[in-house]
């Protein structure tokens, strides 16, 4: 595992990307619009904050942030 800054927000979080199933991000159910949006604005891996945050967005047209 390693600290990461989330390239939303900056914040720091731990990366469990090799421990997949102990991932925050696992706990948070995106659709295929959202998953899309998300690899198309940012690189890497973004913090449990975000990816909440994003799920609950109806329309994603425009960044949150």
């Amino acid at each position: 595992h390693q600290l990461v800054e989330c390239p939303r927000c900056a914040e720091r979080f731990e990366c469990k990307m090799n421990s997949i199933v102990k991932c925050h991000c696992t706990q948070v159910e995106l659709d295929r619009e959202q998953t899309e949006f998300i690899a198309a604005h940012w690189e890497g891996c973004l913090c449990n904050n975000c990816l909440k945050e994003l799920s609950r967005l109806k329309s994603l047209a425009t960044p949150a942030r």
